[in-house]
């Protein structure tokens, strides 16, 4: 069997389709459109990929850096279409100054809907519930018609990872 130009450029859609994927969950990685050709745009998301996963920053998918981005597309791939995520009895409800792995939860969740909800303030993912992360809460809260608290509570967090579940079937809105 012969590897011919059309095997080359599925193999680079598939690529761009994982790298898409982690970029609608993971901080630092640009989106990058499906278009089955390894220029400036895949090569730019590659190097980013591999300098947020300490793998050389060479912008071409070796074999370790196929692996590692194939392992989280399977992660973000299992996160997107799992069933609702549950926290811990007693953690909700989160507001400023919080900290910890569920702060970083809620920004990884905000971080991906800024895709399809303009509206929603860029934030840093450092797991601290921070003015800037109350920010993009309430823009999330006022676009879902919830309370505009600024405190992640039970109802919002039911309609933040169901909209996160959901969020590749939403209309894109420019930002």
């Amino acid at each position: 069997m012969m590897y011919n130009l059309t095997d080359q450029r599925n193999a680079i859609r598939e690529l761009q389709r994982y790298l898409l994927e982690i970029s609608y969950a993971t901080d630092g990685i640009p989106r990058l459109s499906i278009d089955g050709i390894y220029g400036k745009e895949t090569r730019r998301a590659v190097t980013s990929f591999q300098e947020r996963n300490g793998l050389p920053p060479s912008g071409e998918a070796d074999f370790a850096t196929w692996q590692e981005i194939y392992r989280q597309f399977l992660q973000a791939q299992a996160a997107r279409t799992s069933a609702p995520m549950l926290l811990p009895r007693g953690i909700l409800p989160l507001a400023l100054h919080a900290q910890g792995s569920e702060v970083m939860l809620l920004q990884t969740l905000l971080y991906a809907m800024r895709e399809t909800m303009a509206t929603i303030p860029p934030i840093s993912q450092n797991g601290h519930f921070d003015p800037e992360t109350q920010r993009a809460l309430r823009a999330y809260q006022t676009n879902r018609h919830l309370p505009p608290s600024g405190v992640l509570d039970h109802e919002t967090w039911a309609a933040l990872t169901r909209d996160y579940q959901n969020r590749t079937s939403m209309p894109h809105h420019a930002g």
